[in-house]
């Protein structure tokens, strides 16, 4: 995962319980619908996105953070 290490990313699932329970779909028998949802809601967790947030609309506001704060071209 760019910009993110190994460190930093067990430290948060260490500190979240609900990111242990999410992770508990890849171990048990799950159907690919739950699995996808639940990993999108890890990876909007660890790069700091809110609860009901998805990953497009994350990207869309990181995105849009960088273009208002830059001052070069992005």
């Amino acid at each position: 995962m760019y910009g993110i290490s190994k460190g930093a990313a067990l430290k948060k699932f260490l500190g979240d319980t609900d990111l242990v329970t999410l992770a508990e779909t890849f171990i048990e028998q799950s159907t690919e619908e739950s699995i996808v949802r639940n990993g999108e809601k890890i990876l909007v967790s660890l790069y700091g996105g809110l609860d009901e947030e998805g990953l497009d609309m994350l990207r869309f506001r990181k995105f849009t953070r960088k273009v208002m704060t830059s001052t070069t071209h992005v």
